[in-house]
């Protein structure tokens, strides 16, 4: 029973990962595009204000462990992908399920 729950799930995420690459923009990620948001993120997660490290660190981070021997963050290469693409051509990251945010306003 689970190993046929967990082979449809796969299946789904496979048929997920193949429309988004069908449908992503074919941008590339460079070393300069890359640089620029980790320097925003960093920045912004250390002294920004805590709407906004709540709202970006959601959009990367889908699970935090904590373990005896330090944290373990796990996410997926496609979201930090789709943010760094999105990066600096609009409304970078925020989803539009984080209640109260609005473009423009601290």
């Amino acid at each position: 029973m689970i190993s046929e729950v967990t082979s449809e799930r796969d299946l789904a995420q496979a048929c997920i990962d193949r429309a988004t690459a069908e449908t992503a923009p074919k941008a590339l990620i460079t070393d300069g595009r890359i640089d620029a948001f980790v320097e925003f993120m960093r920045r912004n997660i250390a002294h920004g204000n805590i709407d906004f490290r709540r709202a970006h660190l959601r959009t990367i981070i889908r699970q935090v462990q904590i373990l005896p021997g330090g944290i373990r963050i796990f996410g997926t290469k496609s979201d930090v992908e789709r943010a760094v693409l999105q990066f600096g051509i609009g409304d970078v990251l925020v989803p539009s399920f984080v209640p109260g945010w609005r473009r423009g306003r601290a």
